[in-house]
């Protein structure tokens, strides 16, 4: 444990726990289930991630299994929602016809879906594990001919048999590039109408002639223990392009989201240890006429004391080296903010390298000793 003392008046110490992962991490962020990027019908350019996600949801398979690769490489979530009754079709095509890409395809159930996945919970729908290559150019996806709704890992028919789905139901996509972290493309049969091509990023994308409906999301702040408003500062991640939304001195904030959009709530007071947790909006159905009704989320915000441990999760390095990676800023915006409201407070910070594949015991000590100064 190493300490980070702010100030020694009046001290207060807290044992802030740090997890990092001992990997690369692409900016896109969708390495995870939780922060799966919205696609639709028609071509989809996509700059395949770089390593694993922080939460691993596909990990420590049987080799042999139809359903699950044995672990993840290079891996990118995406997520669609049926449009109209349909046999999904899609085709991923790498850029590089060498690259080797695996899927599997599940659907949505109910809340707490991608903790699910990773307890192997939800069965798999589709997947290919194939070893793609150059002959085929790489290609793998669903077809209409395809014999097969799951292929094994090696030799095989780099098509999975199309999927029946019915109108408003949402699947999930996860894309392993075993080979590298490459561009590639995703062309969709969702049974929408077709669209020109775009380039992911972190807006909704609308089906043309589609208006977007969305969900009034009220954030009220209270003390934990009395149940009284309390103003405080408020960031909120994934919410829009570029910079997190920001907002100061409420005890009330209204947010409107997307549907199933996925954002990560941060917020600060004097006196109070920060707040941080990811949340999910509802889905809203393709063909709703009107937006859903408001839905509430409840901040509740506990007074400082000492000796107290809070987990700042989504903070990440560059694999073996002690450079954080963009995506971390707004969980270290939260940490910042939190010291210049609280002067006197005395951090100890805590870290784990996940490196499972490391057996050099000295090296992973002095990573993670470095990553936390």
């Amino acid at each position: 444990m190493y300490s980070l003392a702010h100030s020694v008046s009046r001290s207060l110490v807290l044992a802030l726990a740090f997890f990092w992962s001992f990997t690369d991490t692409a900016a896109q962020n969708n390495c995870d289930c939780i922060n799966s990027r919205q696609v639709q019908k028609g071509e989809t350019q996509v700059f395949g991630n770089s390593g694993i996600g922080k939460l691993m949801e596909i990990s420590d398979s049987d080799p042999k299994s139809l359903y699950y690769f044995e672990k993840e490489h290079n891996v990118s979530w995406f997520k669609f929602e049926i449009r109209e009754d349909v046999n999904i079709t899609f085709e991923l095509a790498p850029d590089n016809p060498a690259d080797d890409i695996d899927f599997i395809l599940f659907k949505y159930d109910m809340d707490g879906f991608c903790e699910r996945v990773k307890q192997k919970k939800v069965k798999p729908l589709r997947s290919n594990l194939a070893r793609s290559g150059s002959v085929n150019g790489g290609i793998t996806g669903l077809s209409h001919d395809a014999p097969d709704e799951f292929v094994h890992s090696g030799p095989g028919n780099t098509r999975s048999k199309s999927c029946p789905a019915k109108k408003g139901e949402v699947f999930y996509l996860v894309v392993d590039n075993v080979s590298s972290a490459g561009k590639f493309s995703i062309m969709l049969d969702d049974g929408s109408k077709p669209r020109t091509p775009s380039t992911v990023d972190a807006s909704p994308i609308s089906a043309e002639g589609y208006v977007e409906i969305k969900t009034p999301f009220e954030i009220r702040i209270v003390d934990d223990e009395s149940g009284l408003p309390v103003a405080a500062t408020l960031d909120v991640a994934g919410y829009q392009i570029g910079e997190p939304f920001h907002a100061e001195d409420s005890a009330v904030y209204l947010l409107h989201m997307s549907s199933s959009q996925s954002v990560t709530i941060n917020c600060n007071a004097k006196g109070y240890l920060f707040f941080t947790q990811a949340i999910m909006a509802p889905i809203v159905p393709y063909d709703a006429v009107k937006a859903p009704d408001k839905f509430l989320f409840e901040v509740r915000l506990k007074k400082l004391k000492p000796g107290e441990a809070v987990r700042l999760p989504n903070i990440k390095f560059k694999g073996d080296e002690t450079e954080i990676l963009p995506s971390s800023r707004a969980s270290l915006l939260t940490l910042y903010k939190f010291m210049l409201e609280n002067p006197t407070a005395v951090i100890e910070i805590e870290g784990h390298v996940n490196a499972p594949g490391m057996k050099n015991s000295s090296k992973i000590k002095k990573l993670s000793k470095d990553r936390a100064k």
